[in-house]
This record gives structure tokens, sequence and C-alpha cells, in this order.
């Protein structure tokens, strides 16, 4: 009885197999991020990792990211802007969901 075969054939298996053993370990619970009632206030923006911009046309934004996922194509926060006009005269590359709060 020849063991090479069955060596070789275990070891394929064992290669084809440990993608989807390694990937069933980067598998984690999601939880999801909550802004209260008191920082959608306006509490959120007293934080450190603000981001606050004056833009030339003088109009200022601040913007924080309260969540981002792991491949970094989902974001979520809060942006606060001071009044200005922002027309989208082309294509907007960006899939956006936005809630306004007054």
């Amino acid at each position: 009885m020849n063991s090479k075969p069955r060596l070789t054939i275990a070891i394929l298996c064992a290669g084809l197999l440990f993608p989807a053993i390694a990937n069933s370990q980067e598998l984690r619970t999601v939880f999801l991020t909550e802004i209260t009632k008191d920082d959608a206030a306006g509490m959120l923006f007293q934080r450190n990792d603000v981001t606050e911009t004056t833009h030339p046309d003088g109009h200022e934004t601040a913007s924080l990211t309260s969540m981002a996922s792991s491949d970094g194509k989902f974001h979520s926060g809060m942006y606060r802007s001071t009044i200005t006009r922002f027309e989208i005269s082309e294509p907007y590359g960006v899939d956006e969901f936005l809630y306004f709060l007054s």
C-alpha cells in the first residue's frame, strides 16, 4: 500500500479547508452603536475626535464618525453645518442616507 498519494490528498484537503476554517474564526457579533438623545442634541460634538472645518466660502462644519465597518465601506456618525448651499451638477459618487434634525 502506497501512502504517498494518501498523504498528498490529505494535504490538498487541508489546504482547501483552511480558508473556510480561518474565515469562520473572523465571524464576530456586530453590535449597533447608539447615539443618545443628548448626543443627537449636540453633546456628541463636545468629544475630542470631532473634525471641525471652516470652508473657503466661510461656512463651518463639524463631523464625527461613531462607527466604521472593518472593511471601511460603511460609516455612521453625526454632521453639523452652518447655513450653506450645495448644488450637485454631476453624478454624486457616494451612496448616503441623511436624516435631518433641526
